[in-house]
């Protein structure tokens, strides 16, 4: 079983990467100069490139942005039950 100190260390290691990857992809979004390259790892075919994945990026700034409320309510509970007492 991970200690309380661990799962703490743990959410806020996942919070500090998940706040830099949305400032990195909000970075690339306000530069139209980039491409996005798609590769399947289950196939040997070529990757796919996609021009304009404006879209693309703003769904995975979303996904990063519910992992990042997540782990700031996970958070929140553990720091929760050290101020009532309760494990």
């Amino acid at each position: 079983m991970i200690s309380k100190k661990d799962q703490i260390k743990r959410l806020v290691r996942s919070i500090d990467h998940a706040e830099k990857r949305i400032l990195y992809l909000e970075s690339i979004k306000r530069n139209d100069g980039y491409d996005i390259l798609i590769r399947d790892k289950t196939n040997i075919r070529q990757p796919e490139v996609i021009e304009n994945g404006y879209e693309i990026i703003n769904q995975i700034i979303h996904s990063y942005q519910q992992s990042l409320e997540n782990y700031n309510k996970e958070l929140d509970k553990l720091l929760a039950s050290d101020t009532t007492g309760n494990e």
